[in-house]
């Protein structure tokens, strides 16, 4: 009797929050593991600081032959589990293959020890509001199209998994490392921005290029400057703050996660632009700002005032930049939206 196939391949992830049902199709299969941290929800269906679902991963691979080289499909397991965090807006961690080409192994459950603030959004039971989707695996819609049958272009590919790996691993962080956390989002916003093909015309505004049109005519060596001006001004800052605006659309603004102060549309760009700063200022400088946008209680998505520091630039841009949750709403909407932009849905329509 054969007791092993070594083309099924099973991992397991957990979540802070809990997704019910399941998601079953030919290729994929997410389940809960029946396995669930003892403390889970004790009394009640609301989250405390010890909660955790863990669920298995199953998929069938192909057959392989060589018997030297054993593939590994965790890296599968952690694509998909970035997937649901970007999708449900939730924290999700990998904790290792328990069957992989027909060895078996054990998970590190060492997450299942830390706590996790029930409060902040991205840890709780509730959905997100701006793009809806249910708390439950079947509101999944082809989750493994992009997986097994993908038609998407090798640049797509590349951003889309670097984006979500990204975004995961940001939420994973968030409440010990805020300032890391941060900067991981802002990343997974350049590598979104990097996919785009933008004119001169669609950076730069027109009174400009009509200026810089008389540079090169006027001035001795004009092409030269024009060119070196342009190099200023046409950077990833530009990038960065063109491709959020295109992704950014009014739901952004109307069906928010009820947060206390939330980002506002008419002072949208400039948020934008002052999260860029206050990452480029960190790079630049060494500025410590973890204190000032770590996930609070409250749920500031923007300062409430002035942040009170000795820099001035630097308190100004504080003052303008979205917190972590407000940021991390931001790239999650931005994530989805280029999903939909570009076909690749994964949400069923009666749950948007």
């Amino acid at each position: 009797m054969k007791y092993i196939d070594s083309q099924i391949q099973k991992g397991i992830i957990s979540t802070p929050s809990k997704i019910e049902g399941n998601y079953k199709s030919s290729e994929l299969i997410i389940r809960n593991s029946n396995q669930q941290n003892p403390r889970l929800r004790e009394g009640g269906s609301d989250p405390n600081p010890a909660s955790r679902s863990a669920y298995v991963i199953i998929f069938k691979t192909e057959p392989y032959k060589d018997e030297i080289f054993i593939p590994n499909y965790s890296g599968g397991c952690e694509l998909i589990t970035n997937f649901l965090s970007v999708l449900y807006g939730k924290r999700f961690d990998f904790h290792g293959m328990i069957e992989n080409s027909g060895f078996f192994s054990l998970p590190d459950f060492s997450e299942f020890n830390s706590l996790c603030n029930p409060n902040f959004i991205f840890n709780s039971n509730k959905p997100r509001n701006d793009i809806i989707l249910d708390l439950n695996f079947s509101a999944l819609k082809n989750l493994e199209t992009f997986i097994y049958k993908n038609t998407f272009s090798e640049k797509f590919n590349s951003i889309i998994i670097s984006v979500t790996k990204f975004y995961a691993n940001s939420l994973r962080i968030a409440e010990k490392h805020p300032d890391i956390a941060y900067l991981q989002l802002i990343t997974a916003l350049e590598i979104l921005s990097s996919y785009f093909d933008y004119t001169e015309k669609d950076l730069i505004e027109t009174d400009v290029i009509d200026t810089l049109a008389l540079v090169e005519k006027k001035l001795d060596n004009g092409l030269a400057k024009a060119k070196k001006i342009k190099s200023l001004i046409w950077g990833v800052k530009k990038k960065f703050t063109k491709t959020i605006l295109n992704l950014i659309d009014d739901d952004f603004f109307i069906q928010g996660d009820n947060y206390y102060i939330p980002v506002k549309k008419r002072e949208f760009e400039s948020t934008i632009k002052a999260a860029y700063d206050l990452r480029s200022k960190f790079t630049h400088t060494g500025k410590d700002f973890g204190d000032w946008i770590k996930p609070q209680p409250r749920v500031f998505e923007t300062q409430a005032g002035k942040p009170v520091v000795t820099d001035k630039e630097f308190a100004k841009i504080l003052a303008k930049a979205p917190t972590y949750l407000g940021l991390e709403r931001i790239v999650r909407y931005c994530i989805l939206k280029f999903m939909e932009n570009n076909e690749l849905k994964l949400i069923e329509s009666n749950s948007t």
